[in-house]
């Protein structure tokens, strides 16, 4: 396969995961296609990782994904993409509704024509950061070095 058949079979698979719809995906995945997740020690069954990351988007409301970059050469595709979204946390009125976004990394190796393996590389600390920020007092707000309260 060229490397434009495999950039568009992997466009075809994020669009249709940022959607949230995972049956189409199972033309796009080879059968034992796995996913190396950033903190994960194993490699994953892609399907059953496809399958929680659609259970975990309720923390990111709104959520929305913008696939930036793309690369393809030889049978790997490279994605650049953001994720934004308000974050939803009840228990932190701080962080409550904020806007966050974070990018992202995959590479993906083709085989045959579909998905063999992923590896995917969330910046998890800029999101961190930014929630972290939000949950800081305002300057001038008391309670710093300055001994004043």
């Amino acid at each position: 396969m060229s490397s434009d058949t495999d950039k568009e079979t992997v466009r075809r698979a994020f669009k249709t995961l940022m959607e949230g719809d995972l049956g189409p995906l199972a033309d796009l995945l080879a059968s034992d296609a796995v996913l190396h997740q950033c903190g994960f020690l194993d490699p994953i069954p892609a399907q059953a990782m496809l399958e929680r990351d659609l259970s975990m988007r309720g923390r990111l409301q709104d959520r929305e994904f913008r696939l930036e970059r793309m690369v393809g050469e030889g049978d790997t595709v490279a994605l650049h993409w953001r994720t934004s979204g308000r974050y939803a946390d009840p228990d932190s009125p701080d962080r409550d509704g904020m806007q966050v976004s974070f990018p992202s990394m995959t590479f993906v190796r083709m085989a045959g024509g579909r998905i063999a393996e992923i590896w995917n590389i969330q910046d998890i600390s800029t999101l961190q950061t930014q929630l972290e920020l939000a949950a800081q007092p305002p300057a001038g707000a008391g309670g710093g070095s300055d001994g004043q309260r």
